[in-house]
């Protein structure tokens, strides 16, 4: 989903011709994929991991939150 909208307005940035005019907002576009990508794959290895009952799946897919307390 993540991938839709951040390569959606990409495509029309790229087709407005407006890449000079919108370059912060561009580089924030590509930012946002790759910690996307990032949280998704950390969520998959970790739901793997949990149904192989494994107690680090567990562990990465709450980490975050449990560090937010």
């Amino acid at each position: 989903m993540s991938m839709l909208f951040t390569f959606g307005p990409l495509d029309d940035i790229q087709s407005w011709g407006a890449n000079e005019r919108l370059g912060s907002i561009v580089n924030w576009m590509f930012i946002w994929l790759v910690v996307s990508v990032l949280l998704f794959a950390a969520h998959l290895f970790g739901s793997i991991l949990t149904l192989t009952y494994r107690a680090s799946g567990l562990r990465l897919l709450t980490g975050y939150a449990a560090r937010s307390r």
